[in-house]
């Protein structure tokens, strides 16, 4: 199992998917979640 540090600001989708495939636990704050739903095309998103 590789050890790579993710920077929140900068996940993409296929990280989150590597994540879930290799089990690396994932702590996602309020702030991280609008930021990948506003990625992601879900909420409209000020910031």
């Amino acid at each position: 199992m590789k050890n790579t540090t993710y920077n929140p600001n900068t996940l993409t989708v296929a990280d989150l998917l590597e994540m879930a495939k290799t089990g690396t636990p994932i702590e996602i704050t309020k702030f991280i979640k609008e930021k990948i739903e506003h990625r992601l095309g879900l909420i409209d998103y000020e910031g």
